[in-house]
């Protein structure tokens, strides 16, 4: 099982959260959220400041991914064949990796100028989604 390494107060990354978790249908992945109360560094043998640079994830031999290729492995889990080949053209791939470090570093400014319009685009799904991430509770993002 892939297990994600996520920051659960930015509106975006829970949105991502949201779209693969709804589609997990075979619990191929699991979700970590690293700014939750009960979180521990330690445990996982990352920096925090490592993983809230960047999308990390643990694969199932221990080893770690992050950046672009969680997001291809994370959609590999979940299905998304024709997703993940055209990520891994190598000129998008290039695009992938330039734009993820820019929103990554950018990702809760980012968050707030797009929100309304993630209201709208993602009106019906999105919408709880982006609901739940704004009303985190201790630190938390409560997905569904």
């Amino acid at each position: 099982m892939l297990t994600l390494l996520y920051d659960g107060l930015c509106p975006l990354c829970c949105l991502e959260i949201h779209f693969l978790q709804q589609r997990n249908t075979q619990n191929n992945l699991q979700f970590i959220d690293i700014r939750h109360t009960d979180f521990k560094e330690e445990e996982w043998g990352v920096k925090i400041e490592d993983l809230m640079a960047i999308i990390h994830a643990r694969k199932p031999d221990g080893s770690y991914i992050k950046g672009v290729d969680v997001f291809i492995a994370s959609y590999q889990a979940i299905g998304l064949q024709r997703l993940t080949q055209l990520v891994q053209v190598k000129s998008v791939r290039f695009l992938a990796d330039k734009a993820y470090i820019h929103f990554a570093k950018h990702r809760q400014t980012i968050s707030k100028i797009l929100s309304p319009f993630i209201y709208i685009i993602f009106y019906l799904k999105g919408r709880r989604a982006l609901k739940n991430s704004q009303r985190c509770k201790e630190g938390l993002c409560e997905l569904q």
